[in-house]
C-alpha cells in the first residue's frame, strides 16, 4: 500500500506492478478503470490482499522516482514548468491534484506533455520531443529567457 499525500483516506496499492486506486476501507480499482479496465482487488482491515482479479487490458505502468519539477517565470507566457531541460505550460488540473502540461513548443508541432503530482513530481511522460531542449538564461531578475542560435 501507498499511501496518499493528497488524501487522509485514500491510497493507492501495487500489486505486481499495477496499481490500484482505493474507492472504499478494502476495495480497489485499477487506476486505468476509466480506460476500460476490468480488474480490481480486496484487502481486510490490516491491509493484506484476500482478492485479485487481475485481468488487466494494458501493460503495467512505469513507476519510478524522478526529479521534481520546478515552476519558472518566464519572460514570455508567465510560469512554465522546467523539466529535464524542457518547458510546458499547463493545460489542465484535474481533481485527484494532478497536473498535465505541453510542451512548450506545441504549437510548433511537438506533441510531448508530462503529468505531475501536486508536490511538482512527475508521474507520467507522455510522447517524446521532436526538438531540442531550448537554452534558458536566467536573468538578474530571475526571468528565463530563450536563448536564440
Amino acid at each position: 500500500m501507498i499511501p496518499s499525500t493528497r488524501s487522509k483516506t485514500k491510497n493507492m496499492l501495487m500489486v505486481n506492478g499495477f496499481t490500484f486506486s482505493q474507492y472504499s476501507p478494502m476495495f480497489w480499482y485499477c487506476t486505468k478503470k476509466k480506460r476500460g479496465c476490468p480488474a480490481k482487488a480486496r484487502t481486510d482491515i490490516t491491509g493484506s490482499l484476500k482478492y485479485l482479479f487481475e485481468e488487466h487490458n494494458h501493460a503495467p505502468p512505469n513507476y519510478h522516482i524522478t526529479e521534481v519539477a520546478k515552476l519558472i517565470k518566464t519572460s514570455r507566457s508567465g510560469v512554465a514548468l522546467l523539466a529535464f531541460g524542457n518547458t510546458y505550460n499547463r493545460r489542465s488540473n484535474s481533481k485527484n491534484m494532478t497536473s498535465r502540461w505541453y510542451c512548450s513548443l506545441y504549437h510548433s508541432g511537438c506533441k510531448a506533455a508530462v503529468i505531475t503530482n501536486a508536490d511538482l513530481l512527475i508521474t507520467d511522460i507522455i510522447g517524446t520531443h521532436q526538438h531540442k531542449a531550448p537554452k534558458l538564461f536566467r536573468a538578474p531578475d530571475g526571468l528565463y529567457h530563450k536563448v536564440l542560435d
